[in-house]
């Protein structure tokens, strides 16, 4: 399976009625519905990507991808059970 480290996550927010928006420091070009891996040493869980925000003078702006070095909001979705936490990876796969 193909993988590439696209970030590392800086900060975890659990939005009500939105869900889960991490930030990170983007390493490789991610896009609206990638499939993603969120790992850590311990734990790893298939997710995917549904929404991209950037602030764009200073007001949030949704985009359907983001370049590397771009700091941003990524909106996942991922398995209930799983606990996202600061620090972890994620990597694209192409499945």
């Amino acid at each position: 399976m193909e993988e590439d480290l696209l970030f590392v996550i800086d900060d975890v927010f659990n939005i009500s009625n939105v869900g889960t928006v991490v930030t990170a420091k983007i390493f490789n070009e991610i896009k609206v519905g990638d499939k993603i891996i969120i790992a850590s040493e311990e734990l790893t869980a298939i997710g995917s990507i549904w929404a991209i925000e950037k602030f764009i003078e200073g007001k949030p702006q949704k985009f359907e991808f983001a370049s590397n070095n771009e700091n941003v909001g990524v909106y996942i979705d991922y398995p209930k059970d799983f606990s996202v936490r600061r620090g972890m990876l994620v990597l694209k796969t192409s499945n």
